[in-house]
Parts: structure tokens; C-alpha cells; sequence
């Protein structure tokens, strides 16, 4: 990774000063469910040391903090009742250790971070305005730029009012004061994070084991993708180098009428930036799929700054288990999409179980398209 990433989690004020004690974040998929991979696939991206803040309902946003640079990485609470679940009044199943990096004590208001902004697309942040729209909660993924304007909001309203950063001192810990909506250092050490019986700090799922089976979904395999990128063999042919990678998102927004780029990848060497935009199919293609793209090619030259045709690389990731081809059709279509000029020639990757292990095996299918 070039540089560390962004997320937003979610909090209400019974939940905030919890996770600032126990310096943790997490995600809940209801009272009832015990697993749910779509959530995993969102928290599983985050890496050690990038940048957390927490979206307080109905106050605004604070931070800045980080995820723990021990890189436990993501823990799976797979009883019930989850630990603190009784301070929490929920269940989050998926959880991070998040500490403080220099937090400032003072949030920006909703208002002052998106409504304000909605006529200027240059400064909105639409991740999170999307994500609003549709009412999902838990942790968001924000772009490099969005990152950068939230934290350079959070800074100007602490300084106006004269307040700096937040330290914790040996025997000192943070938590949030409801009279005042500040963040405060008050006295004591931190609450140690030790439910005692390890079944609370599990590993989470695999999805690989899912994806090598007919039952596996394009969910397992965004899911195997935000968890494993950098990290397996062919990680380069879906993500591009590991040391060019600058962000990694899923499931991104585009538009009110809530299209979703599954994996958007932007990739940095040298200064020059590259916009991957990948789709997965659980399965081969049709001729209709490739002109979905047309759509997130669209918005990335609308929305994201330095994209246009040169540098976004759209991509076709299908899982084919089944050892089938795409028909004459399909690979006409490719041809058709490269020649409209939308964006670089269509890459059209595959995945397959692998024939002398247990895992998955990713390659590019040579099409016959012209670079």
C-alpha cells in the first residue's frame, strides 16, 4: 500500500463512549444474525494504521483515529451475547481495534460536512452522502480527497475554538461527554479489552471456502478480494502492483439511483494515477454485462479528479468454475465496448479452483484486444 486508507463507523451516543474506552470499532448486522458477508466484505479492507473516524448520529463526525498498528486486524464475536453487548444495546459482530491519533475534541456537524456542500460536487462528499441516502450504516469507505477535506474540516472548527489535539497520558483514557458532545481525557487507564472467553476474538469466516463451491456467491468473492488484496499470488492482475495500490473500495457508490462499482482500485507509481473499475459475475458473462461499465466509467470522469479515458481501466472478474468459455457473442461485445473509447480496452479476468491446492487461481483472459 502507497499510503493508508479512510473508513467512517458508525455510533450513537449509548455507543460512543464504549468504543472510546474500549478502543475498538465494529459493524452489526441485527440482533440476530450470527455472520453476514456483505458486511464482513466492507470492515475486512481496512489495514493497519489507516485513518478511522466515527459518524456520531445526529452530532456530526470525530477524529481523526487510526486502526491499531499491531494488526490484529478484523475479529469475529461469534456469541451471543457479544461482549458488551450490554453497554452496547447491540450486537457487532465484526470489530477492529481503533485507537487515538491525535483526536480532536470538537466534531463538524453533519450539516457542516455534507448538506452544506450538496451544490458543490468539488467538495461533497459523496460517499457519504450516498451511503446516507440509502440508509446503510456501519463502516464506510471514504476516497483519498474526501479524507483529506473531512479531516481539514474537523482541524478548522477545533482551531476557531481554540482547542488542540487530545493526549492521553500513563493512567488516562478517553471518553465522550454527553453534556457537552466533546471528547474528554479523564483519569484512569483504559479498560482493558478482555471478554476472557477467546470465542469473542475469533477468526472470521473464510470465504474462500465458499467460493470454490458451486453454493459460493459474487458476495464470497468480493469478500475473498477486500480481504486478501496484496496478499495472494495473483493479486497483481486484479488490484496492480501492491506498492502502487493507494485505495481499495467496495460496493461504491455512484449515483442517486444507487448503481454500485463492486471493487474500485486506484492505483498511484510515479505520480501518475491509474482508476480500475471492476465488476464480478458469479459466472461467464453475456453480451449485455460489459455495457453496465459505460455507467461507472461515466461517474469516475465526473466525480473522481485526474480520471478520464486514459487512465481508468475497466474490468470483467467472473468466476468460472465450470471450466466454460465465453461464447463468440460475449467476446464481440468486448470488441464493440473497447471501440466506443469510453476508457483503456476492457481486461476480462477469471477465476477457477485451483487443480493442486485448496484455493482459487485468478488469470486475464487474452481476447484478442488491441492495446
Amino acid at each position: 500500500m502507497s499510503q493508508p486508507m479512510a473508513h467512517v463507523f458508525i455510533v450513537d451516543e449509548n455507543t460512543f463512549p464504549v468504543h472510546l474506552e474500549y478502543q475498538f470499532a465494529g459493524t452489526t448486522a441485527g440482533l440476530k444474525r450470527l455472520r453476514y458477508v456483505p458486511l464482513y466484505a466492507d470492515i475486512a479492507r481496512v489495514r493497519p494504521e489507516d485513518r478511522v473516524y466515527f459518524y456520531l448520529l445526529r452530532q456530526g463526525f470525530y477524529g481523526p483515529f487510526r486502526i491499531d498498528p499491531d494488526d490484529q486486524g478484523v475479529w469475529w464475536d461469534k456469541l451471543d451475547p457479544t461482549f458488551l453487548q450490554d453497554k452496547l444495546g447491540r450486537r457487532l459482530i465484526y470489530r477492529v481495534r481503533v485507537v487515538a491519533d491525535d483526536v480532536y475534541p470538537l466534531a463538524i456537524s453533519e450539516w457542516d460536512a455534507l448538506d452544506r456542500y450538496l451544490r458543490d460536487p468539488e467538495h461533497c462528499l459523496w460517499s457519504l452522502v450516498y451511503r446516507k441516502l440509502k440508509g446503510e450504516r456501519g463502516c464506510t469507505m471514504i476516497f483519498p480527497w474526501e479524507d483529506d477535506f473531512l479531516l481539514a474540516l474537523i482541524k478548522e472548527r477545533n482551531e476557531r475554538e481554540t482547542r488542540e489535539p487530545l493526549r492521553c497520558r500513563d493512567g488516562e483514557h478517553l471518553t465522550w461527554d454527553r453534556a457537552t458532545g466533546e471528547i474528554r481525557v479523564v483519569s484512569g487507564p483504559f479498560p482493558a479489552y478482555n471478554p476472557g472467553n477467546p470465542d469473542h476474538i475469533g477468526s472470521p469466516e473464510d470465504p474462500l471456502a465458499r467460493l470454490r463451491t458451486a453454493s459460493g456467491s459474487e458476495t464470497h468473492l468480493q469478500a475473498f478480494l477486500t480481504q486478501n488484496y496484496g496478499r495472494f499470488p495473483e493479486s497483481d492482475i486484479v488490484f496492480g502492483a501492491e506498492s502502487t495500490i493507494c485505495w481499495v473500495g467496495n460496493e461504491v457508490a455512484c449515483g442517486l439511483g444507487m448503481q454500485k462499482i463492486d471493487l474500485f482500485v486506484i492505483n498511484e507509481e510515479q505520480g501518475t494515477r491509474k482508476f480500475r473499475i471492476i465488476e464480478l459475475k458469479n459466472d461467464l458473462p453475456d453480451a449485455q454485462m460489459v455495457w453496465q461499465l459505460e455507467r461507472y466509467i461515466d461517474w469516475t470522469k465526473r466525480f473522481v479528479p485526474g480520471a478520464d479515458s486514459d487512465n481508468i481501466q475497466p474490468a470483467l472478474l467472473c468466476r468460472n468454475i465450470r471450466g466454460r468459455r465465453p461464447s463468440r457473442g460475449v467476446i464481440d461485445s468486448f470488441h464493440e465496448f473497447n471501440s466506443a473509447g469510453f476508457a483503456l480496452p476492457l481486461e476480462y479476468i477469471e477465476c477457477s479452483r485451483s487443480a493442486d491446492s485448496d484455493g482459487m487461481t485468478f488469470y486475464r483472459v487474452d481476447y484478442g484486444a488491441r492495446q
